[in-house]
């Protein structure tokens, strides 16, 4: 009792913290599930993202077996197309590996990142990155945005028309890019900051948090649409997650160690000033590695997981904007899944699929 009340101080101290109140876990999704689509040969890449368009589709690249593809989804799940990149975006010399983001402007324009590289020995080195538009399911020619060096993995749309491209390691650099692939400008951060992930806020800002590489810290940024730091912060931490959030908060998930290679996972609320309003407790047990996401909704926060190994098990916990959960749920049925996107207050999972299924899974839920 005296342990927990310490916890509940701590929390509070560290900017509006509170607890979440008691909620039992639901042991399967079916009560969320809108509707469930299976997508035979086909394979998403959790390297890769998924993306929502104005009317509310799905666009995420999908492997077969003979090439990368983008796929497109309706809202009522119907398959629209699954269309191999054209020629121009495969990998160029010493490339030759392509890997691809995207991302949807307010306006409805749908930019693609594509990224290279290659292998030699042991090492992979980053061979630079391209940028096209995507009109009426016709990729545009890929126009050139930067050289080797960092892994652009990173890809967001901002709300002014601009894309913020990422690329992590060597060092981290972000470059803003207009709807037509013209740099306005390029920024490098420290080369000690690693895994970056960003979110869009008003006026072509954005926020920024990146781990410090060998050390338990993340480092947390503002900038303006100009690429100026407006507000700089750090969370004792080993990973984390940016999405936004209302009246200019930028939302954060992130982890901390504890015995035998478990993490404590917090969600935490910055005001546009960078101040705290609140943290809350994510609660799922689970070991080192995986992956996990977060996204917003029109209605809150999603926080999806697996629970208990790599690709193992499925947990979602929904939270509203003030930090308050909704409902959680922890899946042993389903795998945990590649992609997550977010449409108003409902939102796509890539990959959840039933165990025993070789059929490519999408998922509307709510």
């Amino acid at each position: 009792m005296i342990q927990r009340l310490f916890i509940v101080l701590l929390l509070r101290l560290l900017g509006g913290a509170f607890d979440s109140p008691a909620q039992t876990l639901n042991t399967d999704l079916s009560a969320h599930i809108l509707w469930e689509v299976e997508l035979p040969n086909l394979h998403a890449s959790s390297l890769s993202t998924a993306t929502v368009d104005k009317n509310g589709d799905l666009w995420f690249v999908t492997d077969f077996p003979e090439s990368s593809r983008l796929a497109h989804l309706t809202s009522n799940g119907k398959l629209v197309s699954a269309m191999e990149f054209p020629a121009s975006f495969g990998p160029r010399p010493p490339a030759d590996v392509s890997e691809f983001a995207l991302a949807v402007l307010p306006s409805g324009t749908i930019g693609l990142l594509a990224r290279y590289d290659h292998a030699s020995g042991k090492r992979i080195y980053f061979d630079g990155a391209a940028f096209a538009r995507l009109d009426a399911e016709e990729v545009g020619i890929p126009k050139d945005i930067a050289g080797a060096g960092p892994e652009y993995k990173g890809f967001l749309a901002l709300n002014d028309e601009h894309f913020l491209v990422m690329g992590d390691q060597s060092p981290l650099v972000l470059i803003r890019i207009d709807a037509r692939g013209e740099k306005t400008w390029r920024r490098s951060l420290p080369s000690s900051w690693v895994l970056p992930s960003g979110a869009a806020l008003e006026n072509g800002q954005s926020c920024i948090v990146s781990p410090e590489y060998g050390a338990p810290r993340l480092h947390l940024v503002r900038l303006d649409r100009s690429g100026s730091i407006q507000h700089r912060a750090e969370i004792s931490a080993r990973r984390g997650l940016a999405t936004s959030g209302p009246d200019g908060s930028c939302v954060i998930l992130y982890d901390r160690g504890r015995e035998s290679q478990r993490y404590d996972f917090f969600l935490t609320d910055l005001d546009a000033s960078f101040k705290r309003q609140w943290t809350v407790p994510v609660r799922f047990d689970r070991p080192w590695g995986g992956t996990f996401h977060l996204v917003t909704t029109s209605d809150g926060y999603l926080v999806v997981a697996d629970a208990t190994k790599v690709l193992g098990p499925l947990f979602i916990g929904k939270y509203d904007f003030s930090g308050h959960l909704l409902w959680s749920l922890i899946d042993k049925s389903r795998h945990a899944p590649s992609l997550v996107a977010a449409q108003a207050e409902a939102f796509y999972l890539v990959g959840a699929g039933l165990d025993g299924h070789d059929s490519l899974s999408v998922i509307r839920g709510h």
